[in-house]
């Protein structure tokens, strides 16, 4: 195998790519609000909420399985041993996909109307289950892809995916007519085509960059060992996680208002707001694919000392760059609202969703430390725990306080799932908590928020230069980082030791 760039110059590259993919989709997200509305949205939300649990069932962790075991098999330089790994993943996927997506054609009706309320939502759920294997085939190319270091690969085929979705789904939206419903089997159909043009460019990739499989390779148990768990703690997670998403519209309704209003506001939250919350996070989510398979062929050359030291690099650029992150879309969420969406109800959910941020994209940066290090079920514990209770406090804060409630059990159960993993991450790795470092970032965060708000374009500046003077940052950790910049303007081939 050629050798690769560093590790942080692998997550700048999916981190660039991600970047301009949010950005191109979350302007399609304000043509779409200005062409179908809030409740359009809502519904739409709603039945890609529905396929999100589909796809769950479908990829029954396939993806992490063959992201994992592709790296395990290269780490120890067995080539042919990574065919043999894909070959049993997609079979296994396949088979799942189909299952779940016959459910979706089969169960469409019903599924619009007792778990959605709306019969509008059947065709629109009808058309995910048929393009269903497809997007499951896609999540396993995926992780053989992220595995192996073909970034560039996998980048441009994201890129053409997410481009022929937007023109796919805008030149349908133009040809629709029959409101709400119309719009989603417009949006459903245009993105299910695109994704059948990247499998095909995915699996035409692989067959050409991968010798043939071994046989007496025995992979099929390692999978199911793996893949198994992760299943079932997916399904059960993304179960709850669609219980709840369906429980928001009908609580909000029974707090007050129509259901039309419950949608409008649903979709304003899930469909405006979120998308911009989580739209700076393409670094971090890139860092977190490169983490797990990086991290498993750390651990399977049992190099404990680099494994710390890239835990601690990871939740301290987490760190500061999350603060960064929500100090500025507080700061500016009302005219930022208003500039993309104009609206002011947008503005107001996304100040109070902002701070969140700080323990949200943290929490992705420990989950992909703790799936490199082989706690994947600890993980599905977790998640599993904290979205039971998320259920259960919807059922009973949503027809009491509606919004708020919302807001109040999203964020409790958001930080009490990061402060189980973080918990489990210093465990595993035996990296001491940076308490210090952590009670300065508070300060300095909190301080910049509250004298900033006249001036809110200055909070990035004040803030780094509070943390250089506080030593929260230091010249270790700026020495640091222009020695990886410069590895990564040279384009020197190293391994993650010259990143950590």
């Amino acid at each position: 195998m050629r050798g690769k760039p560093t590790m942080f110059y692998g997550a700048l590259l999916l981190a660039g790519a991600n970047l301009a993919m949010q950005g191109a989709a979350m302007l399609f997200r304000v043509y779409l609000s200005r062409t179908v509305g809030a409740a359009g949205l809502g519904l739409l939300q709603l039945i890609l909420t529905v396929g999100g649990l589909a796809l769950t069932v479908g990829v029954s962790g396939a993806r992490v399985t063959a992201m994992y075991l592709c790296a395990e098999e290269l780490g120890q330089r067995r080539i042919r041993g990574v065919g043999r790994v894909l070959q049993a993943c997609t079979s296994y996927c396949l088979c799942a996909g189909c299952l779940a997506g016959l459910t979706l054609i089969v169960g469409a009706d019903y599924i619009a109307l007792c778990w959605i309320g709306d019969a509008r939502a059947a065709s629109g759920i009808r058309l995910l289950g048929l393009f269903l294997p497809a997007d499951c085939l896609c999540a396993v190319l995926t992780g053989y892809f992220t595995a192996s270091g073909r970034i560039w690969q996998l980048v441009g085929i994201e890129g053409f995916e997410r481009l022929a979705s937007i023109v796919l789904t805008v030149l349908l939206l133009r040809g629709a007519s029959g409101g709400p419903a119309a719009a989603c089997r417009a949006i459903v159909l245009g993105s299910g085509l695109a994704g059948l043009c990247a499998l095909a460019a995915m699996g035409a990739l692989c067959l050409h960059g991968l010798p043939k499989p071994d046989p007496e390779i025995p992979v099929v148990r390692r999978m199911l060992r793996m893949s198994l768990p992760l299943a079932l703690g997916d399904w059960v997670r993304s179960g709850l996680s669609t219980s709840a998403h369906l429980l928001i519209p009908r609580g909000l309704s029974r707090h007050g208002g129509s259901s039309e209003d419950a949608l409008a506001a649903y979709g304003a939250i899930h469909g405006m707001v979120f998308p911009v919350v989580y739209f700076p996070a393409a670094f971090l989510y890139a860092l977190v694919d490169l983490l797990i398979p990086e991290l498993s062929r750390l651990r399977v050359q049992a190099k404990k000392e680099r494994i710390r030291a890239l835990t601690d690099r990871c939740f301290r650029t987490g760190a500061v760059f999350a603060c960064i992150c929500a100090g500025l879309l507080h700061l500016f969420a009302a005219p930022l609202a208003e500039r993309v969406y104009h609206s002011a109800q947008a503005g107001t959910y996304l100040a109070v969703f902002a701070p969140m941020i700080i323990f949200l994209y943290l929490d992705s940066v420990t989950d992909g430390i703790l799936k490199g290090l082989g706690e994947q079920v600890y993980c599905v514990r977790c998640n599993i725990f904290t979205s039971v209770l998320e259920v259960a406090g919807l059922l009973l804060l949503l027809p009491r306080l509606g919004v708020t409630g919302y807001v109040l059990c999203f964020g409790a159960t958001r930080l009490l799932n990061y402060c189980l993993s973080a918990a489990r991450l210093w465990k595993t790795t035996g990296c001491p908590l940076p308490a210090r470092f952590c009670v300065k970032l508070a300060l300095c965060f909190g301080l910049c928020v509250l004298c900033l708000r006249e001036q809110p374009w200055l909070f990035a500046p004040v803030f780094i230069c509070l943390l250089l003077l506080t030593k929260a940052v230091t010249r270790e950790d700026l020495r640091w980082l222009a020695d990886v910049l410069r590895r990564t303007r040279a384009g020197t081939l190293t391994s993650v030791k010259s990143a950590v």
